[in-house]
């Protein structure tokens, strides 16, 4: 992890390669913590391939495990409807390039557009949802707004040095 430099050593069945943001992961079944797990492939070492075969778990199904994920965080906690305001612009990037399967726009007043979209709220929505700046404002879920606040006054402060 990157915030962790403690190294450990894992077994690990492996079940997809994937693509972020130009880098590479590996997601299989970690069988110390008995759980899939995701792995960026450029803080793997000493890499020691096993010839031992494994069964494909067949309950365990890709689709379901990134479907209300963005990103390559998965947490296995319920979608919520986030609901965001964006300029017309914004709106344009995310109509070419949506942020999740599920966006939807809702209608357009004004100068903004009303987004929808049923996601697991992870810190790579946020992150993205922050890199758009002033463009864009989460009108729901509430606790999403809160937390987006803490964030940006958060921000503030380190701007006020």
């Amino acid at each position: 992890k990157f915030n962790d430099t403690k190294v450990t050593q894992r077994k690990l069945d492996p079940y997809l390669l994937k693509e972020y943001r130009n880098r590479w992961y590996v997601v299989g079944w970690d069988h110390d913590d008995k759980i899939f797990k995701t792995f960026g492939l450029e803080r793997i070492s000493d890499l020691i391939l096993l010839l031992d075969h494994f069964d494909l778990n067949s309950r365990f199904n890709l689709y379901k495990y990134y479907k209300h994920n963005v990103g390559i965080t998965t947490v296995q906690q319920a979608p919520e409807k986030v609901v965001i305001e964006t300029s017309l612009m914004q709106a344009d990037y995310l109509n070419s390039q949506p942020i999740h399967w599920s966006q939807k726009e809702m209608k357009r007043h004004n100068d903004k557009v009303v987004f929808e979209m049923e996601v697991v709220i992870t810190i790579e929505l946020k992150m993205i949802l922050l890199g758009m700046g002033k463009e864009v404002v989460v009108i729901e879920p509430h606790t999403l707004v809160t937390e987006m606040k803490g964030i940006i006054k958060e921000t503030l402060k380190s701007y006020n040095s």
